[in-house]
């Protein structure tokens, strides 16, 4: 019973069943704008709810999203207009309920019809006609609810609702303005139920009254008259000049009496300067204001007198031309005339090396004396290194322009080959002294070999020559092929032209690692200058060439390495007794530029087994180094001179240097005072060149000169040691002085001994 009593309770507990409600927000919504539906599906488990629409187009299974068993769908992007029917579905465990719904989708259009009036003046109301439609799926014109705001650029026009109505179907929207003469940029926004569009337009605006100049006739001079021809316009209507309400003439800000005959003006002109003046008509009607003007110049003076700097007369045309007006003037060397001011075009034109050059842009404001200025000149007269001269023109203009085509002339006859003909300028020509003060520099220009002229255009004028490059050819040669650092380089060459004669005063220019310069030639043709060899190994080229002519660089390569090379500071000569070792210090300095590996450090001289090197091998001297090498002696019991060769050597470098060690006994102690052996002096003896008889007239004399010293002085024994050791001195320095030098056929190197010698040719050669 107790077990059956919760089973019965269940099937009294109330079931609740599926409902559901749905709220479309907005609706109707406007096109591209989100469109909200909200579902409440209300049960007591989880519920899936979507949307299925059927029409105008069938989309399916839009899933609504779920809080707190509220469910919400957005859509954005409705691709068409017009009312859309659908389904909600809701879904919970196996029951389903669904209910049906519709939305509109609308679209709002706005059209600029008509702009009253179609010729708008300054002082005319705009009236914009705009139709405006609510598009769905039919269309409707909205007669309410619509705002309007009138921009132009970032400015609000103030609209009144006097100024709007609307009118079978369209809109009329009429601001109270006046709007300037010109293009205005207008813009139409329109509000309308949350949705805003904007209709753009341009309003054209144009001055109600016009006037314009259609000719001047007559000379302007001072005292004369000119008569003006002006149409005036009012709306597109044409006016004469009696309807006007007021009329002005100004010359510059000068008003000036006239006289009216018909549709024509006629002004005497006041005496002014030469030059440019704005003449200004103003006139009034209707309470509109229009004025037209426009320049007038009074005639300007030339004169002047056309000669070359050898004071000859020149001869040739000169047209001034502008706007129709043209006035040519024939020159002999004298000329005068008068043009209106302005801008122009003047041709000058047969004068001697000029065939034409015609100026564009010349401004004329202004009497002016010699405006131009022409010579005219050949290669006797102006001699240029490097080109033959086969014509040369020197040209000035005073008046202002903004460029010029020129035909200069030259004479074929001295040319050898027209198709190498090149036309150069000097930028600083002295064209009183008729020379370049600058350098000539080749300017791009077409050569007319039926006409014999060069034609260019061009910007500036300066002096001119129209010739032929001149070959010259360079050779130099350096004093060796290679060199040290730092150490100087002799340059030594020639210049000669293509029949290989030498050309004096030419210009040389060389360039060598960082270092430039330039030289000139002798009258022989003959040049030289000195570089320095850099401080850094490698191949180096010197170029050399001529600025003056036309020709390639000359080169030559010269090597530059390092000097290698060492210095051996060694002991002084020295006596030392036999049986106990002697310590020496040997000094080897790189005394060279470069670095040096692997040195060899070799003793000769010395009995085998009696003296030891250390250390005997360096591995690295550095450039200005020096490092000490210590040797140490134990000779044999023999008094015995030997001459001691130190050899440092690697496989680029080898120096050898030698002295003496003087072996002559065992050291005595301080209180020996006995005779000391003859053996040391004895063995120095045996070491003299017995063949040499002034080493042994020298000995015996100074030992004869020692003893006899000795007895008057009554010196002690021990004191005859020393003198004996002094006499063994001096006859080594005299042994040295006059012994035999040896000398290596190969190197050419100088040696004291056989024996060195010996060392250097089984080492080096």
């Amino acid at each position: 019973m107790k077990r059956i009593l919760p089973v019965m309770m269940l099937l009294f507990i109330p079931q609740i069943s599926l409902s559901l409600s749905i709220d479309i927000s907005p609706n109707p919504v406007w096109f591209g704008e989100p469109l909200s539906i909200s579902a409440n599906c209300t049960y007591n488990s989880s519920a899936h709810v979507w949307l299925d629409i059927e029409s105008p187009i069938i989309m399916q299974n839009l899933t609504f999203s779920e809080d707190n068993q509220t469910f919400h769908l957005t859509y954005s992007n409705m691709p068409e207009l017009g009312t859309y029917t659908g389904t909600v579905h809701c879904v919970a465990d196996v029951e389903e309920t669904n209910q049906s719904i519709s939305f509109l989708v609308r679209d709002l259009d706005a059209k600029i019809e008509k702009l009253k009036p179609e010729n708008f003046y300054t002082d005319s109301r705009l009236t914009i006609t705009v139709n405006i439609t609510e598009v769905s799926d039919h269309t409707y014109n909205p007669n309410s609810g619509i705002g309007f705001e009138l921009l132009e650029g970032s400015s609000t026009i103030n609209l009144s609702p006097e100024d709007i109505y609307f009118k079978d179907g369209l809109w009329f929207v009429s601001p109270d303005y006046i709007f300037s003469e010109g293009e205005h940029h207008l813009n139409l926004r329109i509000e309308y139920q949350g949705k805003s569009i904007e209709a753009p337009f341009i309003l054209n605006v144009l001055q109600p009254l016009n006037v314009k100049i259609l000719s001047l006739t007559g000379d302007v001079k001072p005292y004369n008259n000119i008569t003006i021809e002006p149409q005036v316009t009012y709306k597109g209507s044409s006016l004469s000049l009696s309807e006007l309400n007021d009329l002005k003439i100004y010359l510059d800000s000068e008003e000036m009496p006239f006289s009216v005959q018909g549709n024509r003006i006629t002004i005497e002109l006041p005496d002014k300067d030469p030059g440019t003046y704005t003449l200004k008509l103003e006139c009034s009607y209707e309470g509109a204001h229009a004025s037209a003007e426009t320049r007038i110049s009074y005639l300007i003076g030339f004169t002047g007198t056309l000669v070359d700097i050898d004071n000859n007369l020149l001869s040739g045309t000169i047209t001034f031309e502008k706007n129709g007006f043209s006035k040519r003037v024939t020159v002999n060397g004298d000329y005068s005339f008068s043009v209106p001011a302005g801008t122009y075009t003047v041709k000058v034109e047969n004068f001697p090396g000029l065939k034409k050059a015609v100026f564009e842009g010349v401004e004329v404001n202004g009497e002016t004396e010699n405006f131009i200025r022409i010579d005219h000149f050949t290669s006797d007269d102006l001699g240029v290194p490097g080109i033959r001269i086969a014509g040369g023109l020197g040209l000035e203009m005073v008046l202002p322009f903004d460029s010029v085509k020129m035909e200069i002339g030259y004479d074929s006859s001295v040319v050898r080959d027209e198709s190498e003909l090149k036309l150069y300028t000097c930028e600083n020509w002295n064209f009183d002294a008729r020379r370049c003060s600058g350098e000539w520099e080749e300017l791009s220009a077409a050569v007319d070999r039926i006409s014999n002229v060069v034609k260019i255009t061009t910007t500036h004028l300066s002096g001119f020559i129209v010739g032929e490059e001149e070959r010259a050819d360079i050779m130099f040669k350096t004093d060796k092929d290679a060199y040290f650092f730092g150490e100087e380089i002799v340059v030594t060459g020639t210049v000669r032209d293509g029949n290989q004669n030498p050309i004096p005063n030419a210009e040389v220019r060389y360039f060598f690692n960082d270092q430039t310069g330039t030289v000139r030639t002798t009258h022989d043709g003959i040049f030289s200058f000195t570089l320095t060899a850099p401080e850094n190994p490698g191949t180096y080229r010197i170029e050399a060439s001529l600025p003056e002519y036309s020709m390639e660089t000359f080169t030559e390569e010269v090597t530059v390495e390092g000097k290698k090379a060492l210095t051996l500071i060694l002991p002084d000569d020295s006596e030392i007794p036999y049986s106990e070792e002697s310590t020496f210090d040997i000094k080897i300095v790189n005394s060279g530029q470069v670095d040096l590996n692997d040195l060899d450090v070799v003793i000769n001289g010395l009995p085998e087994g009696t003296f030891t090197c250390s250390p005997d091998r360096i591995e690295k001297l550095s450039r200005g180094e020096q490092k000490s090498v210590t040797l140490r002696f134990i000779p044999p019991n023999t008094s015995k001179n030997y001459q001691v060769t130190v050899t440092v050597s690697n496989r680029s470098i080898e120096e050898t240097e030698s002295f003496v060690l003087m072996v002559t006994g065992p050291a005595m102690s301080e209180t020996q005072d006995q005779e000391p052996p003859f053996t040391g002096f004895i063995t120095f003896v045996e070491s003299v060149n017995p063949f040499d008889a002034l080493s042994g007239i020298t000995l015996i004399g100074i030992i004869f000169y020692s003893l006899k010293i000795t007895r008057k002085k009554k010196e002690p024994r021990g004191s005859i040691r020393g003198i004996m050791f002094n006499i063994k001195n001096e006859i080594e320095k005299s042994s040295f002085e006059f012994k035999e030098e040896y000398k290596c056929k190969k190197c050419g190197r100088t040696f004291k001994s056989k024996r060195a010698l010996g060392i250097h040719l089984s080492k080096k050669h």
